[in-house]
């Protein structure tokens, strides 16, 4: 059995392939990902859009998303467990200019979420990279000892 690389044959897919292209060539953050089974895009490590039976599904501000679903424009992605995603929509365009529209303001929105740090705080974008924090009563230890100027303890 082959494994399939690209999105499933269907009129999306066909606006999906081009769009991605497209916004692939224009910024050099964007790589293609994968993400519930399906192809997707992602940028700065956060997916942004993907193909998900043969309808498009991109991320978005929760305000946008709604204004689409009142629309009729889309619904709200449900990625099959029963619980639809606030900031996902799943729409079906009808035109490449609608899609590559839909796909562009989903990069835009995710790549002005602040990155969350190791210790799942966001941080401001544009600040210095943050260490998480060691956890757990030995790295407490270690740490109070070795700010006191103590040698870690040895086992035996």
């Amino acid at each position: 059995m082959t494994r399939q690389t690209g999105p499933p044959p269907g009129p999306v897919a066909d606006l999906w392939t081009q769009a991605a292209a497209e916004l692939e060539a224009a910024h050099a953050d964007v790589q293609p990902t994968q993400m519930f089974g399906s192809t997707g895009l992602k940028a700065d490590g956060k997916t942004f859009a993907m193909i998900v039976k043969d309808r498009l599904v991109v991320k978005l501000p929760r305000d946008r998303v709604q204004d689409l679903v009142d629309s009729g424009a889309g619904q709200r992605f449900d990625p099959g467990h029963g619980r639809q995603m606030k900031q996902w929509i799943s729409v079906a365009p009808a035109d490449l200019s609608t899609c590559r529209a839909l796909v562009t303001e989903a990069h835009a929105f995710v790549t002005s979420i602040p990155p969350v740090t190791p210790g799942g705080r966001r941080k401001p974008l544009g600040a210095p990279g943050l260490q998480a924090p060691l956890r757990g009563s030995k790295a407490e230890g270690l740490a109070y000892g070795s700010a006191r100027g103590c040698p870690p303890a040895s086992r035996t």
